[in-house]
């Protein structure tokens, strides 16, 4: 572990060429050796859920042992799974790649100054910057030497597009083209070269503003308070692409800086304002939707509640104290409602980019709320989406949530679909046998359910799915959830 490593320097600027900078980009870094592996060895880096897998199928427990003796200040947690290990980290500002030097395998680990630059599932965005609407010519393919480069970063190939936008340099559109070179230097890991780009293209006009925004990603500059970091990433006055990144690169920022609030309020203000389907539209997407996922996440987290100061008052500081924690109660009831609500209003909520993911988180937070029948439901519409792997878990997860609702009919139907498609083994796990003995109790005390001895899970998605076409209005979200937390009927 060492403190101020890599520092990268980029070559004297030419006369077209990026600004010579340094640039120190990690506060902390790890490097742990790896064991020599007799199959491959593959490296996620979730960085947004502060979390790093390595896929060693064939060298889980090598791997695992090597890292847990090495692996123990970014990411001190170790976790092992069937496939490898996860590590949990302290921070989101993370950095990660396996290594190879003289034959040897190591991970290197980093925790940065500022956001995750590189090229990846949680790497900077990169937004089309259509030509017309910002002054860049023609529609695609393009007719200026800018215009056409962006048309090709867009669908490619890179290559092409770095040497337009070269050429472009000797045009007015100057700017556009540093910004985009240091775009694209950024996504082949080179972050030194890249800030050389954002520093040529100077802090004035449209894209002036654009790179103070990226060297700020980079260097952390500007993210110590939502304040400081909303001057640097203000939209006003932008053309409609650019002025659509800032605020989604603002909300990404927060998030890494667990300002989970701010970020839900950025989304839900500009959502409310244009739409989910004019903010989000095409390949933004699934970035949206990454975004609602981790803010469901923390939302349905277990409340650290703050000790309580010493006081002299006694009984009346307890009524006090007692006031606002049911204040803070209901402010955090609120705003849980409204991510809900924002949730089942994606399009294709139940099929869509990480349905799976986005209905686990959901689940949980309905359960928090005190709907884990609510929870149930979501969770069975979206089983057909579910990969043949996960699929017991998965229905394991709605029935206990359906036996925690009193809702034991429908646990019932998810055990009899669960043990007619998979085999006896598996269904007969500790998990599956407290979810019989949950239901066999039920049935033993006043439990009449049906004859009926399966269920099509697509039946079930179509009525969950149905059952959760909800008003617009949370409070009419939130009269639901607490009838499906009563089990009325087994209705949500």
């Amino acid at each position: 572990m060492h403190a101020g490593l890599f520092i990268l320097l980029a070559a004297a600027a030419a006369p077209d060429g990026p600004m010579g900078v340094t640039v120190q980009t990690a506060t902390v870094a790890e490097r742990v050796p790896l064991p020599r592996a007799r199959g491959p060895l593959k490296l996620i880096v979730d960085s947004l859920s502060a979390r790093l897998q390595v896929v060693a199928p064939r060298d889980r427990a090598a791997v695992a042992s090597r890292i847990a003796a090495h692996a123990n200040w970014i990411c001190p947690k170790i976790v092992d799974r069937p496939d490898g290990v996860e590590l949990r980290c302290r921070t989101r500002h993370l950095d990660a790649v396996i290594s190879v030097e003289n034959g040897a395998s190591y991970l290197d680990i980093r925790e940065l100054r500022g956001l995750p630059w590189r090229d990846g599932a949680d790497g900077p965005p990169i937004f089309f910057y259509d030509p017309p609407q910002t002054g860049l010519g023609d529609r695609c393919p393009g007719n200026s030497m800018a215009g056409i480069g962006e048309c090709l970063l867009r669908g490619g190939p890179t290559l092409e597009a770095a040497r337009r936008f070269r050429a472009a340099l000797r045009t007015p559109n100057r700017q556009l083209a540093a910004l985009r070179l240091g775009d694209i230097a950024l996504a082949t890991g080179d972050p030194s070269t890249a800030l050389g780009w954002y520093r040529r293209t100077g802090t004035m006009g449209v894209f002036g503003r654009v790179a103070r925004t990226r060297e700020c990603e980079i260097d952390g500059s500007c993210l110590g308070s939502t304040e400081a970091l909303l001057k640097i990433f203000d939209p006003a006055g932008l053309p409609p692409p650019v002025r659509t990144e800032m605020l989604l690169r603002a909300v990404r920022a927060e998030l890494y800086q667990d300002r989970f609030n701010s970020a839900l309020k950025l989304l839900t203000d500009r959502i409310s304002d244009v739409g989910y389907g004019e903010l989000c539209r095409d390949e933004i997407d699934r970035l949206c939707r990454r975004f609602l996922l981790e803010i469901i996440r923390n939302q349905a987290l277990p409340a650290t509640a703050p000790a309580a100061p010493p006081t002299d008052k006694g009984a009346s500081h307890e009524v006090v104290a007692g006031k606002r924690d049911d204040a803070a109660d209901e402010a955090a009831r609120a705003q849980a409602q409204e991510i809900l609500e924002l949730y089942l209003a994606l399009p294709n909520w139940d099929r869509g980019p990480l349905a799976v993911e986005l209905a686990d988180a959901s689940a949980e937070l309905s359960r928090r709320l005190g709907a884990p029948v609510f929870g149930g439901n979501i969770l069975s519409a979206v089983a057909p989406m579910v990969p043949p792997a996960a699929m017991l878990d998965h229905l394991a997860r709605a029935a206990e949530l359906y036996l925690e609702g009193g809702d034991e009919f429908r646990a019932k139907l998810l055990v009899e679909y669960a043990t007619s498609t998979a085999s006896q083994k598996a269904s007969q796990t500790p998990r599956w046998q407290a979810i019989h003995r949950a239901l066999a109790a039920a049935a033993d005390d006043d439990a009449v359910l049906t004859g009926k001895n399966a269920v099509d899970v697509e039946a079930v998605a179509r009525e969950a799915a149905a059952a959760l076409a909800l008003s617009k209005r949370a409070r009419d979200l939130m009269k639901t959830m607490e009838t499906a937390a009563g089990g009325q009927g087994g209705q949500p």
